[in-house]
Order: structure tokens, then sequence, then C-alpha cells
């Protein structure tokens, strides 16, 4: 009975050492891709916006604090309006998934540690 209880046991760790490298391997690959939409959409956004000279418009606010009130809302609407619209919400969507995976990561990291050292504990011992 102790042998079939043993492979029972090792038969639910081989188990979990798979959907525990899985898990991983699946966070490390969207951590990439989410990292590498961001930078790509957001290089394309700055690239844009120096070929339409926008910022261009940043050397108002070398100006007086007078001028920067008046001219404010002015720079806002006109950066607005020379946003590419699809790639800033491509970057902005991208940005906000990589955001949401490192808090569920961060929310979990307590349970994903406690299950490699357990499964490490398991490996190491017999």
């Amino acid at each position: 009975m102790k042998k079939l209880e043993d492979k029972i046991i090792k038969k639910i760790f081989v188990m979990e050492t798979k959907n525990t490298f899985l898990s991983f391997l699946a966070r490390i690959v969207l951590f990439t891709i989410f990292g590498f939409l961001i930078v790509v959409f957001g290089q394309a956004t700055i690239e844009i916006f120096k070929e339409q000279r926008t910022f261009d418009l940043l050397n108002l606010f070398n100006e007086d604090i007078e001028i920067i009130k008046r001219y404010f809302l002015d720079v806002i609407y006109t950066f607005y309006q020379e946003t590419p619209k699809i790639v800033f919400i491509l970057l902005v969507v991208s940005l906000f998934l990589f955001l949401f995976l490192i808090w569920i990561t961060f929310k979990k990291r307590h349970s994903i540690i406690n299950r490699i050292k357990s499964l490490f504990r398991f490996w190491t011992h017999k």
C-alpha cells in the first residue's frame, strides 16, 4: 500500500511541477511580449511626434508663467490632435496589460514562492 501511495504522490508532484513550470514560462513570455509591444508602440509614437515636430511646442514652457497659463490648454489640444490614435491606443492597452500582469504576479507571489519551495524540497530530499 505504501508503494501505491508513493506512486500517487510522485505523479501529483510531477503534475504540479509541470503546471508550475508552464505557469512560470507563460508569465515570462507575456512579460516579454508586452514589454516589447510597449517599446515598439512608444518608439513609434515618439518618432511620429519628432517627424511632425510636435515637441517644439514644449519650448513654450521656457517662457513666463503667464504665457504658460494662457497657452497650456492649446498645447494639450495640439498634442491630442497630432497623436496617432491607433498606435497610442495600442500603447495604452499594452501598458495596461503589462501593469495588470505585474499586479497579478505581485498579488500571487507568496503562493508561487511556497509552491516552488515545496517542489524543490520534494525533488531534492528523495
